[in-house]
């Protein structure tokens, strides 16, 4: 069961990073599409994501169960070079967080996981995010689809459990109180505030 957890995560984890392959012709100077003109949201809006009914269930190799979560909760956005790190490195991250999930639902969502183990700064994960907004644009994929969602660096960089999980749940997500957000450049900027 284990190995099929293991499978499932590191077939999610290609699939989502193979989309940088698809297109090899098209470069980031190559796309003309600003980040400017994809916004995320400051607040959740109902349906602004459409859900995929696929992706309402998780196959973990151990059980079948509901998501709590959207798909983005259980992903990473980029593929390991955009980020300096090489495959081995994250696939060998990957195998330890589905380890140490043992067929159980996350309680922190994943990407933070590996902000927080690789201590990549808010500008460098926002530079990520851009890059593959520029890709989806010039490949015309819609990021308003479930699939497709990429995380909100502001919400990300929170670092609170709680407003993440709220923010991505699949039903009923919740929109922080921005007034009372603390958003940080790093995972060690969050740890030396909370001391």
């Amino acid at each position: 069961m284990k190995k099929t957890f293991l499978a499932f995560i590191c077939c999610l984890f290609v699939l989502l990073c193979s989309c940088s392959l698809i297109n090899p012709e098209n470069t980031v100077e190559d796309i003309s599409m600003s980040t400017e003109e994809f916004a995320f949201p400051e607040e959740y809006m109902p349906d602004s994501i459409k859900l995929n009914p696929s992706e309402a269930y998780c196959d973990d190799g151990h059980s079948y169960y509901k998501c709590s979560y959207r798909r983005v909760y259980y992903s990473l956005p980029f593929s390991p070079p955009d980020s300096g790190l090489t495959w081995d490195e994250v696939n060998e991250y990957m195998n330890s967080v589905s380890r140490a999930l043992d067929g159980n639902e996350p309680e922190e969502m994943i990407v933070v996981t590996f902000i927080k183990h690789f201590k990549m700064p808010k500008g460098q994960f926002v530079e990520l995010i851009k890059k593959e907004i520029r890709y989806s644009a010039s490949a015309g994929i819609d990021l308003l689809l479930e699939q497709n969602e990429l995380p909100n660096p502001d919400i990300i960089y929170t670092f609170d459990n709680e407003i993440i999980n709220a923010y991505y749940r699949r039903e009923n997500p919740v929109t922080p109180d921005w007034d009372k957000v603390v958003v940080y450049e790093s995972y060690g900027d969050y740890l030396a505030a909370e001391g």
